[in-house]
């Protein structure tokens, strides 16, 4: 793989914005810190078997019992087949900083969040360069991502994905959690690495104190919230009255924002007092759930979190949460930003060798972009052939119409030119297509839409191990790696 890194700002942030001043400023702060290790390596050592996670991330537990150790933590919603490639990036990061560190590496699935918009689908483009949308159908009634199983009608989605680009597909239960059915593939992804999974709903149990502050102090919480973000320009997190937790609610579990009233609370039709609630926090803290604010807050409550791996968006709210952090005397860790990356397989690099294009350039939108002399003899061709027109036929059609159908011929004339043009040197005409969908897939960074398994499966080396082994986690820039 070679990496070519171009300088992209607007990315990155400075490392000490946030959080402590350095990796030596955060383990510190961890190692004077109390968390419950034993009980989060039991949990999370039953939960990586489960899932069948290997050696590697069952010894990186393990080592969470020494009291100086640390975590490095990274997290994202649990996308299909693993969703976007900068989840993938994310995971590399921290992977990379733990090694740094001599810390455990720790991918927090976000799967009590129930946005199924955001994960029930994932892009890949085909060989003539369209986008092609995999799908699986998730119920989107309010029931958190944990609580969703899957069907043998929605395990046809799963096969569908892996014969489209000829992976072996991993056999699945009917009824298995959703989480744990994707999760399958994440960890056969980073087998070797010790990348530890989790989610949220482990912790509960160790999270009843927190739960129980976020609810008898929510007006205090709210007002600081709106205090700290009145003072930023940019409020990626929109802070209003309530709390910062949700609420499973019926036999279905559907997942309900918690509403302070006064003295009360509302969650949906259902009015609480505040004992009722508490006590109900007491017999089932697995009924609650954070928001986007508390997540993080919580994370480094329950987890000897030395850093944290985000991406651009994640990073800017954390800028309105440094009171929210001290009002609950948590630290906050080290915020770091991922890496940002674009791959290009051999078969991509070959096009834009061919079109004279860069990955990092825009693509042209049309043939007479890279190859602008057929235009230009069309174009004089064109305007030969109005003029002998008008002297021949003037009297017969109007100079419109003249003008209109010889237009449309010398069209097609460019149109057959510049298809035997590219056949001549072996350039697919849809190179510009697939190219334009390939790097930036509805305008957009390729990591923000296309899949890193389609990546995966052009190359014969273990494009993780590659980024492992090339690439630094201090990167500030973009990646393109070429295959």
């Amino acid at each position: 793989m070679r990496v070519v890194v171009k300088e992209s700002p607007s990315l990155w942030v400075d490392y000490n914005l946030l959080g402590t001043e350095s990796l030596e400023a955060a383990q510190i702060q961890v190692g004077e810190r109390q968390y419950p290790r034993e009980v989060l390596v039991a949990v999370l050592e039953d939960y990586n078997r489960r899932i069948g996670n290997d050696s590697n991330a069952l010894g990186q537990i393990q080592l969470l019992k020494d009291s100086k150790r640390g975590c490095i933590v990274t997290g994202q919603q649990l996308g299909f087949m693993g969703g976007a490639s900068y989840t993938i990036l994310k995971a590399i990061t921290c992977l990379m900083l733990a090694r740094e560190a001599h810390a455990t590496p720790v991918f927090w699935l976000a799967t009590e969040d129930h946005d199924i918009d955001e994960i029930d689908h994932t892009l890949l483009v085909d060989a003539l360069g369209n986008l092609q949308k995999f799908h699986i159908p998730l119920p989107k009634d309010g029931r958190s991502v944990e609580d969703i199983t899957i069907s043998s009608h929605q395990m046809e989605a799963v096969s569908h994905f892996v014969k489209a680009l000829d992976i072996p597909e991993i056999p699945l239960e009917e009824g298995i959690s959703y989480s744990e059915a994707m999760l399958k593939y994440l960890v056969k992804l980073f087998a070797g690495t010790g990348m530890v999974f989790l989610e949220p709903y482990l912790l509960r149990p160790l999270a009843v104190d927190f739960f129980r502050k976020e609810l008898i102090l929510s007006d205090e919480i709210a007002s600081i919230l709106k205090k700290t973000s009145k003072n930023l320009e940019e409020q990626p997190i929109e802070v209003g009255d309530g709390t910062n937790l949700f609420l499973k609610v019926g036999d279905n579990k559907l997942r309900k924002k918690i509403s302070r009233l006064g003295g009360q609370f509302e969650v949906d039709t259902h009015t609480y007092e505040e004992n009722e609630l508490l006590d109900l926090l007491e017999d089932n803290p697995h009924l609650f759930s954070t928001n986007v604010a508390a997540r993080p807050v919580l994370q480094s409550l329950v987890l000897p979190t030395l850093a944290y791996v985000g991406g651009p968006s994640e990073i800017a709210y954390h800028y309105q949460l440094t009171d929210y952090f001290r009002f609950h005397d948590v630290p906050m860790p080290w915020i770091v930003p991922r890496l940002s990356a674009t791959v290009v397989t051999s078969y991509a690099a070959s096009l834009l060798k061919k079109c004279g294009v860069e990955p990092w350039d825009p693509v042209p939108q049309h043939w007479d972009q890279v190859l602008p002399d057929i235009e230009q003899h069309v174009n004089q061709m064109s305007q030969d052939w109005q003029k002998a027109a008008k002297e021949h036929f003037s009297e017969d059609l109007t100079d419109e119409v003249l003008s209109r159908n010889i237009h449309q011929a010398a069209m097609k004339i460019q149109k057959k030119i510049y298809k035997a043009r590219l056949h001549k040197h072996k350039i697919p005409y849809y190179s510009l297509h697939y190219l334009r969908n390939y790097l930036h897939p509805h305008h957009a960074l390729q990591e923000r839409m296309l899949n890193w398994h389609g990546f995966q499966v052009s190359s014969q080396e273990n494009l993780i191990a590659e980024f492992l082994e090339q690439v630094k986690w201090q990167t500030k820039g973009h990646l393109y790696c070429e295959l």
